[in-house]
């Protein structure tokens, strides 16, 4: 996966599987300035496709959820 110019990819490992998001370069400006955001992307894991919920809050030093 390659984020535009400016964007971001974020990855997590949940289970066995890793799960990455695109952030666009609007809303990674969002995140680094410490604004709530949450972004869904589609995601794979053993049992299939699936909704992921990534929320994010207070920046880069904040707290990350992933659903």
């Amino acid at each position: 996966m390659e984020p535009k110019p400016g964007g971001a990819v974020g990855s997590v490992k949940w289970g066995y599987d890793l799960h990455e998001i695109i952030v666009s370069p609007r809303n990674w400006s969002r995140i680094k300035r410490g604004d709530k955001l949450r972004l869904r992307s589609r995601g794979y894991s053993e049992c299939g496709a699936q909704w992921e919920y990534w929320n994010f809050e207070g920046g880069l030093e904040g707290r990350l959820l992933v659903e």
